[in-house]
């Protein structure tokens, strides 16, 4: 009996003549010739494809065979073409196998083989219904002869990305197809040849069970349990087999539809780690093109991650670090090219970037901007990244528990630790987008299983830091008394955060000097203490106030009315708290703002024209969000208000030090107008927020350069 396989393809990269390879091993252990179909998709056959058995194809095929095709493209349903071209080429088979790239069988592919060598049936696949089994299957009604259909009663169909057809069979396909049969290769196949007394079987026979509803289906796999000896579709992966062709780094993430890890390649041209993805849902094929190394597989990120590189143990000999990153964290190729390069000079075995402006678990994770790094005895599982020594160590504690919670108490002790070879990099930071999502009764349990189990506490220790620019102290102590002096103003100001927040189910009072005015302390609040949480609050303040505007809409005065409000929305968007265009948020109330602003302005004091002017100034830098609005209105008034004024320089020399320069004086006359709290001492909190926010502004001008 002499047969042949074909393996059907398009892609030539080093995943899939790898899986050509392997079945053309085994089809010379069994005497299968084995050629490589492959589907010519660009004008040139890639090089690698004359150095193997290969059968080529274009998508012309389906117009040049003299065969009804269902529909303009080979995918769905057409695959039946190529082989039947390669049959008319080739008759000398007996039996011809058709395997698609993305099938694998986890025990040896010769058993498999082997266990058909003397069976004569004609077709052999998977899935064998009849209609009434399936009467919902979407292809029944594609088998048409001459455009007439099927009964139904005759109806048959199989699942089809492996399986077996003899000569003959193939014969009476293609005689049906040029008397003017079409179809769907999964229900033409079985129907025509049952109905031509031909013999049809499944691949589970009873006796043998070659597939699973869990292993073999047109779905993405859910979450499974290897089995030996069985068919597995669909698995796609993409790797490389060239050990030469690998960067020095890897970046590895388990990923999902709402991936950021785009970001990650961007401005990285020429950078110098691979990006390895496990995508477990639906999404494989969104991502498929855009990365070098991709899998399909569903569980949790760690034991995914740790399943994934006992699977290649030739990367744990290759790259230098291996940085595990969630799929919501938000960075960029060139910061994270700047995290390997600290790793590497301050010679850290395990660490992670610092968090900005981001949802957090542990507050030691937040960036701290006098430091370059801080020392401890913890990174998070969120994103760690870890030596190639470094993971031999702690690699078995991924497979640990379900959640890998609790796991990153263990490592400083597996790597035995000298407490400066674990930090949390400031002057590399990332943004972690979602809210945590995953406290649930489970994990918590696997955190203190694994805890008590190792004999582990939570205690977080910080063991020192290395300033971010150590020319400006004289000496340690000094660096660390500031340090903790900052520290203790920001506790303070959190203080009046969450006061803030628990006040504000009492207040009415709508604008700077009320909840408006509470939501930008919240807002400026988020960005010096990195809490997303607060500009979260801030926002949703924003959005219910914008409800009940109509309370002020005759009020033209920047702390308690709309000129107040549309301030606060070009000061979010200024400084990133806001995407949307500040035109389209307000749209209803800018023209209404403008046309009082025409109509009185010869009216208004000098106190009411500087603080307009605050507005309109602010409105005409923010170019950049409103891009394509033009502000010819707004100009006008502006160089009114200077004009009447006869003196730019007011409004100017607020902003000559940022646009936050402003908001600390509106703080100024907020505190005074509306004192929020029932304790008087905390009327200066404003000047505790200029003199903080001072600092960090001096510290975010000297980092420029180096947080993303």
């Amino acid at each position: 009996m002499k047969q042949v396989l074909l393996f059907l393809c398009g892609k030539t990269d080093d995943c899939a003549i790898d899986q050509f390879l392997k079945l053309k091993n085994i089809g010379d252990k069994c005497k299968l010739d084995v050629f490589f179909l492959y589907h010519q998709k660009d004008t040139c056959v890639p090089m690698i494809i004359h150095n193997y058995p290969h059968y080529i194809f274009q998508s012309d095929i389906l117009f040049s065979m003299g065969y009804k095709p269902i529909s303009d493209s080979l995918i769905p349903g057409s695959n039946h073409f190529p082989l039947l071209k390669f049959y008319k080429e080739f008759p000398q088979y007996d039996y011809y196998w058709l395997v698609e790239d993305d099938v694998r069988f986890t025990g040896d592919w010769s058993d498999f083989f082997d266990a058909f060598e003397m069976d004569n049936s004609d077709f052999i696949s998977s899935y064998l219904r009849k209609y009434a089994d399936e009467p919902d299957w979407p292809w029944w009604g594609s088998l048409k002869n001459c455009g007439t259909g099927v009964e139904t009663c005759d109806l048959v169909h199989t699942f089809n990305p492996i399986y077996r057809i003899s000569n003959r069979a193939l014969e009476r396909v293609d005689k049906c197809l040029k008397d003017g049969w079409s179809g769907h290769h999964e229900v033409l196949f079985p129907t025509l040849l049952a109905m031509s007394g031909m013999s049809v079987r499944d691949f589970n026979d009873g006796k043998s069970m070659f597939y699973f509803n869990e292993t073999f289906s047109h779905l993405p796999l859910k979450p499974q349990n290897v089995r030996h000896n069985v068919l597995y579709h669909p698995i796609k992966e993409k790797y490389l087999r060239n050990l030469r062709k690998l960067k020095q780094n890897c970046v590895i993430s388990a990923v999902g539809n709402n991936s950021l890890h785009e970001q990650w390649i961007s401005n990285g041209a020429d950078s110098n780690f691979d990006i390895h993805l496990i995508v477990y849902d639906w999404s494989y094929n969104k991502w498929y093109n855009g990365v070098d190394f991709i899998s399909y597989r569903k569980g949790y990120k760690m034991k995914l991650v740790y399943d994934y590189l006992l699977s290649h143990p030739e990367y744990i000999e290759h790259y230098d670090y291996f940085f595990i990153l969630d799929d919501d964290i938000s960075t960029d190729a060139i910061g994270i090219e700047k995290f390997f390069r600290l790793m590497k000079k301050y010679q850290l075995e395990i660490a992670q970037p610092a968090l900005k402006e981001s949802y957090y678990t542990y507050p030691q994770t937040l960036r701290d901007k006098m430091c370059a790094l801080r020392y401890t005895n913890f990174v998070e599982i969120m994103a760690p990244c870890f030596s190639r020594q470094a993971l031999k160590f702690v690699l078995e504690t991924f497979n640990a528990n379900e959640s890998g919670w609790g796991i990153e108490y263990h490592w400083p002790f597996l790597i035995n630790s000298n407490k400066k070879d674990i930090a949390i990099i400031d002057s590399a930071s990332m943004v972690h987008t979602r809210p945590i999502q995953s406290f649930s009764e489970r994990n918590y349990r696997d955190l203190y299983e694994y805890l008590n189990n190792n004999n582990l506490t939570k205690d977080i220790t910080e063991y020192d830091a290395v300033p971010f620019d150590e020319s400006q102290y004289s000496c340690k102590a000094e660096f660390n008394e500031e340090r903790a002096a900052l520290k203790n103003s920001l506790l303070s100001l959190k203080e009046y955060a969450c006061k803030i927040v628990n006040k504000l189910s009492s207040s009415c009072r709508i604008s700077m000097n009320g909840t408006v005015g509470m939501a930008l302390y919240l807002a400026l609040y988020s960005r010096i203490s990195e809490d997303k949480k607060f500009a979260d609050w801030a926002l949703h303040i924003i959005e219910r106030e914008g409800m009940f505007l109509d309370r002020i809409k005759n009020d033209m005065s920047l702390f308690s009315g709309l000129p107040g409000f549309c301030w606060s929305i070009e000061w979010l968007a200024q400084n990133g708290f806001i995407y949307n265009n500040t035109s389209e948020i307000l749209d209803e109330i800018i023209p209404l703002v403008n046309e009082t602003a025409v109509k009185q302005l010869d009216s208004f004091s000098e106190n009411q024209l500087k603080e307009l002017g605050l507005y309109y100034e602010l409105r005409c830098k923010n170019i950049e969000n409103n891009r394509y609005d033009s502000f010819v209105e707004e100009e006008h008034i502006l160089k009114s208000i200077y004009d009447r004024l006869h003196d730019e320089s007011y409004v100017k020399n607020v902003y000559s030090n940022g646009l936050d320069k402003a908001l600390i004086w509106l703080y100024s006359s907020f505190w005074n107008e509306f004192n929020i709290f029932d304790d008087s001492s905390l009327d200066d909190s404003w000047s505790l927020m200029n003199t903080i926010y001072e600092t960090y502004v001096n510290l975010d001008a000297q980092n420029s350069n180096i947080y993303t």
